[in-house]
């Protein structure tokens, strides 16, 4: 899922390193320290192009790998402008554009796709440049909020073609079109969706400018193309558009991309506010300030300065998402897909609760709390457009993916910290439907899925079946997801106790003591039950398939964050408590080789 391996890494650093939040700066040494190359091989799924902190652009050289690049492989098939970093399902990788020479005579990657070195490639905040081997063209990419930035420095030809490659994605294509307007323009639109196996699906919009004219165009469906032709709408097809220069004497075009969620006329608006009196290199300059202001918020002391570099490419990773998906008036596409206008916050989307609420949150709260609030106020927009609070959004649709209740422990942070000032009540009311009821059968959302069973015994049963609107349920992961049913409980009735609700924090922290349920004594770990209350048999503690979302019952034997007291009794006792965790982290091994083993 997004952000989980560099949070990870950000959480091991920060035991070599002290981390104070200071007031924002723009050193250059906190840039140059950042390697977005960092995290893009064996299956980090991190891509290294160029995008804004939190930005609704992430403009990046796509090679077949799961976040559109890997390192390992040395064809890049286009440059695509949205992308998620550390994602755990292929995702995103949309309007794809790619550079050529010679006669248009292909619409397949595998045709007019280019090897690439990697000794040719500079990836720095804000910046992505490389040689594209095949053609001797230059490619290089930079990013304003909301537009992509191309500048391709052609061989001297009369045939430099750029390609827009609409109807792939990293994700499944559901539907596309172009049109070619005048001759500087094209605009279209994209739908995907199918994340990780769900029913989400979103459209995004784009209106692309280039800094003169082209002298020739057409548009393709499948394998069929069309010189000199304006429209085109693929249907079940993959589609696209090229338009040809004259690159004889001036060999660079520039390509300016807007983006919207809300509409061609919201691409548009995006793109005029955005590219008005700028340049390639000023936005390529400006990005870098704007990444210089965002990793000054933090100073690392101590250690060597690969691991600080290690550090400020995973706080990288960290500001890239969630993202704005609001344009530049406010408008933005809500959970039910109607437009409005955000008055009181910057609207976001790619909210993966499920993983950013005990790491990315905190941290946001910490050094960019404007942000934190904005993805705040966003989750509680969506409730109110949506009907439901959300599990898990990819921009403008809700995936239901993952288990769990991570949107409670998270908005309970959010207040905690003081991010929900002026909408307590609000959040608490949206919060407690959820952890007390199901979302109607109309809402796209699952909220928790488990809850009929939870309430009435205290745990998800085996076996049992949920709603089924997205790629996760909780009923296929019941052990796990009733695990976090009862921290978020338990979390929500600080709140409660807080807001005067008392009978609602009683109640709430009864169920937060839930997790009992679940430990059998016999062996010492949890373990799923059946309806009928009779723990699962055979059952193996190691074995993820056991119930458990992402490991077995080993890793979740410490997801007890309410009551580690009470857990550490069910464990026998401190002393049995702290062996067991020297032999989770194989302490001995790692004091002997502590690198060695942090990297087994």
């Amino acid at each position: 899922m997004p952000l989980r391996v560099v949070l990870c890494a950000l959480a091991l650093l920060l035991v070599l390193a002290v981390v104070e939040p200071v007031a924002p700066g723009t050193p250059a040494s906190s840039v140059a320290r950042v390697d977005p190359l960092i995290g893009t091989q064996d299956r980090g799924n991190t891509f290294p192009g160029a995008a804004l902190p939190f930005g609704m652009v992430q403009l990046s050289p796509d090679d077949g790998g799961q976040a559109g690049y890997d390192y390992d492989n040395t064809r890049i098939d286009g440059f695509s402008h949205t992308h998620l970093s550390g994602v755990g399902c292929p995702a995103l990788g949309e309007v794809r554009v790619m550079p050529t020479t010679g006669a248009v005579d292909s619409t397949r990657p595998s045709r007019f796709g280019s090897h690439f070195s990697h000794s040719s490639e500079v990836a720095r905040p804000g910046y992505y440049g490389v040689d594209l081997r095949k053609y001797g063209i230059r490619a290089e990419l930079s990013a304003t909020a909301r537009t992509g930035w191309h500048r391709y420095t052609f061989p001297a030809t009369q045939q430099a073609n750029v390609l827009f490659d609409l109807g792939r994605a990293i994700m499944p294509v559901l539907g596309s079109e172009v049109d070619v307007v005048g001759d500087r323009t094209l605009e279209g639109r994209l739908q995907t969706g199918r994340f990780c196996g769900s029913r989400d699906r979103h459209a995004v919009y784009f209106s692309a400018r280039f800094d003169r004219p082209f002298a020739a165009f057409g548009t393709w469906r499948g394998d069929r193309r069309s010189p000199g032709t304006r429209h085109s709408d693929a249907g079940r097809d993959s589609d696209g558009a090229w338009v040809t220069f004259d690159a004889s004497s001036d060999r660079d075009v520039v390509l300016q991309v807007g983006l919207s969620y809300t509409g061609i006329a919201g691409a548009r608006r995006n793109l005029a506010t955005e590219a008005r009196g700028r340049t390639f290199d000023t936005v390529a300059q400006s990005a870098a300030r704007s990444w210089g202001s965002m990793l000054a918020r933090a100073r690392v002391a101590g250690g060597p300065a690969s691991r600080r570099a290690v550090f400020a490419t995973a706080l990288y990773h960290a500001f890239l998402h969630p993202n704005v998906i609001a344009d530049v008036d406010g408008a933005y596409t809500g959970a039910d897909g109607r437009v409005r206008v955000a008055r009181d916050h910057v609207p976001m989307g790619n909210l993966s609760l499920w993983d950013t609420v005990r790491s990315q949150n905190a941290l946001l709260e910490l050094l960019a709390p404007d942000v934190a609030r904005d993805v705040a106020l966003s989750v509680l927009a969506a409730a109110r457009d949506g009907g439901w609070l959300p599990r898990w959004s990819l921009l403008t649709s809700e995936t239901n993916i993952m288990t769990g209740d991570p949107v409670t422990p998270f908005l309970v942070e959010n207040w905690s910290a003081g991010v929900l000032a002026g909408h307590e009540d609000e959040a608490y009311r949206a919060l407690r439907r959820n952890a007390f009821r199901e979302p109607p059968a109309r809402l796209r959302t699952t909220g928790r899925a488990g809850n009929r069973w939870y309430d009435r015994s205290g745990y998800i049963p085996r076996g049992v079946s949920c709603p089924n609107k997205g790629g996760g349920s909780d009923c296929r992961r019941p052990a796990s997801a009733s695990l976090e049913y009862a921290a978020a409980d338990a979390s929500l009735a600080v709140m409660a106790r807080a807001l005067g609700h008392r009978a609602d924090a009683t109640r709430l922290a009864r169920r937060g003591r839930a997790y009992r349920t679940l430990w059998d004594r016999s062996i010492g770990t949890f373990r799923p039950r059946e309806c009928d209350g009779r723990w699962t048999s055979p059952y193996d503690p190691t074995d993820g398939a056991h119930q458990f979302h992402e490991g077995g019952a080993y890793q979740y034997q410490w997801l007890v964050p309410q009551d580690p007291a009470g857990l550490v009794a069910l464990m026998g006792g401190a002393r049995a408590a702290a062996r067991r965790l020297d032999a989770f982290f194989a302490y001995g091994v790692l004091l002997r080789d502590p690198v060695g083993t942090a990297r087994r």
